[in-house]
């Protein structure tokens, strides 16, 4: 019946500083350029997430979060909950991923691109996921359409989400639990292979001491935030030496799985034709290149952190193996290999400790 009361999983998104874009920027650069750029990471990431069975294999999901909505600067989505166990699983690993690659998109995204040429941080985007049970709004509409407590819960993690410390992707305990079991069914799987790890498989939910405010209700939520496993920072830099060893043949799984990212971020981009207020456009391998030189010239400050330079190093891999024979592109992914080489080393030094 279209009023059954289901579980449902809440993936809410929302761009961090959007306020202060809208106060410099024309209407006309703050929807063509800065909105669009989104709209483009969350189009390009979701469309990568439908076809990540085809690097994953065994591993792949079964189970794929619903596409998002797009509402200005914000995304929502929200995907019932059957009750086989190992798809739930896949549904909430899944919905990681979209994350996770959002995220690689957005910090590729013209806008950002723009940002990091002038020695600017990228902006970020702050990510809430959770279940909970809600109910369709009208009869006979689908699942997209639903209303509920939880719906608020989302969004709530989403805002507590800015002040994390790594990813700014904060989840409830029910995803940490679910995305645990996932984790253990993969390393299972791939029976200790390193050429068939996949990055999440090196991060880890860490529960986050201050619990977030539920408004209107006498709860208080613990979230965690998806951070870089403290105790894989080796294995993590044993799979950097072994994507580095290959780097103009997708010869891993995560090779393999950012050839396929570095593909989306440069086809089809001059169809979204983005303009900002000096008629500035950017696509295709240009998008690419662009971020080299953005590299290139980057502040040291922009290396200093672990989490950051890690998904460097990832869109960096995903345009050099699609253009390998660019030497800008080798020079600037040497640059940032040997900036996380650094880190982990100073890391493991410090004990560990962030």
């Amino acid at each position: 019946m279209s009023d059954e009361l289901k579980n449902y999983l809440i993936f809410f998104a929302d761009l961090i500083g959007s306020t202060e874009v809208a106060s410099e920027a024309s209407p006309y650069s703050f929807a063509r350029y800065y909105l669009l750029s989104y709209h483009w990471a969350v189009d390009r990431a979701f469309e990568y997430l439908k076809n990540s069975g085809k690097i994953f294999g065994k591993n792949q999901f079964k189970k794929l979060i619903n596409q998002p909505r797009n509402t200005g600067d914000e995304i929502i989505t929200f995907t019932a909950i059957e009750n086989n166990e190992e798809d739930f699983q896949d549904l909430v690993a899944s919905s990681i991923t979209y994350g996770f690659v959002l995220k690689m998109c957005w910090f590729t995204s013209p806008y950002n691109l723009l940002r990091l040429l002038h020695k600017k941080f990228p902006r970020d985007v702050a990510i809430g996921i959770h279940i909970g049970p809600a109910v369709t709004i009208r009869d006979g509409v689908d699942d997209s359409d639903i209303a509920g407590l939880h719906i608020n819960v989302s969004k709530r993690l989403e805002t507590a989400a800015r002040s994390g410390k790594q990813s700014l992707i904060y989840v409830s305990d029910d995803i940490k639990y679910q995305y645990e079991k996932w984790q253990e069914k993969i390393r299972h799987t791939k029976n200790d292979d390193k050429s068939k790890t996949i990055p999440l498989e090196y991060t880890r939910l860490y529960d986050i001491p201050n619990p977030v405010d539920m408004k209107g209700i006498p709860i208080k939520i613990t979230p965690s935030e998806l951070q870089l496993d403290k105790n894989a920072r080796n294995d993590l830099d044993e799979l950097f030496k072994l994507m580095k060893k290959t780097p103009s043949i997708a010869g891993t799984t995560t090779e393999n799985a950012l050839s396929m990212l570095g593909k989306y971020l440069t086809t089809g981009i001059e169809e979204w034709q983005f303009s900002n207020d000096h008629g500035q456009t950017i696509g295709g391998k240009e998008l690419a290149q662009k971020w080299f030189e953005a590299n290139e010239n980057s502040p040291n400050i922009f290396y200093n952190d672990l989490w950051t330079v890690v998904v460097f190093y990832f869109i960096s891999c995903a345009y050099l193996l699609n253009f390998p024979e660019e030497p800008l592109f080798n020079i600037g992914t040497n640059k940032i290999y040997n900036s996380l080489k650094k880190l982990i080393q100073e890391k493991n030094k410090n004990g560990g400790r962030d």
